[in-house]
């Protein structure tokens, strides 16, 4: 049941507001999500290597930035800037622009991992767990940040050798940007918990108000690529999986 209905008013007697949505960018997911991510929640979206994760969240940013003016913020932890903005040219993404107008932006951690000038926002060298979570919320306040992509989690967190000081720094992010109601996608690679593969990433998926699994899947002699949205909180789900395509334009979900 869809708990912005039927909790609309509690049993004390307190009015509730309807769940704010954010719009995805990507056609037909919003429709299995009740609109959208809700508002301020942070969301795990996990994939096989090739799937589109990164197309993902530069869409997830771009249709906010371009259609609904929500600035959008996309920390990099492995790829540099410029190549994620041609990535964005393969579907005609005029990310610069929406740079130049405030309305995106990058912070890189690759390049100020490794003492590279960049045109972004550059987090300092060596890595700090401490003074990138600051550089963040900072960024986030002073921009007028709404949406942001962390992309990727392990590439953040295994930098961090001592596995509590990176459950701390996963907590109090995912705690941050909740507090801040920023509309957050966490980007990960699949990892297996079985096998206790990624380990500081269990408690991402616990801490996490959406989990979206990408990966792909053999039919017949080619390889295509689903997605299971396997968590949504205040959202009904099927739980089914659904093709997914990229297109010209982006991904698309085929339902």
């Amino acid at each position: 049941m869809r708990l912005n209905r039927l909790f609309a008013r509690s049993c004390w007697g307190i009015v509730l507001a309807k769940i704010a949505r954010v719009p995805t960018g990507i056609p037909n997911l919003d429709g299995l999500i009740d609109g959208g991510f809700p508002r301020g929640s942070v969301i795990l979206l996990t994939g096989d290597p090739g799937v589109g994760k990164t197309i993902f969240g530069l869409q997830y940013l771009y249709v906010g930035a371009l259609e609904y003016s929500e600035p959008g913020l996309y920390l990099t932890a492995e790829e540099f800037p410029e190549e994620l903005k041609l990535t964005a040219q393969q579907f005609n993404w005029d990310v610069m622009s929406l740079e130049e107008s405030g309305k995106f932006y990058f912070l890189d951690l690759a390049s100020g991992r490794i003492r590279l000038p960049s045109k972004a926002l550059t987090s300092k060298a060596p890595f700090d767990p401490d003074t990138v979570l600051v550089e963040l919320l900072d960024a986030v306040r002073k921009m007028g940040i709404q949406r942001v992509v962390v992309d990727s989690l392990p590439g953040v967190l295994l930098t961090i050798d001592d596995a509590r000081v990176a459950r701390r720094f996963l907590h109090r992010m995912i705690s941050a940007m909740k507090i801040l109601r920023t509309t957050t996608l966490l980007i990960s690679e699949s990892y297996d918990g079985a096998t206790n593969a990624y380990p500081h990433l269990l408690s991402g998926e616990f801490l996490s108000s959406g989990l979206i699994r990408m990966y792909f899947e053999r039919e017949g002699e080619k390889l295509v690529r689903k997605m299971l949205i396997q968590k949504m909180r205040y959202t009904p789900l099927n739980l089914r999986p659904y093709t997914v395509e990229i297109t010209s334009h982006g991904l698309v979900v085929i339902v």
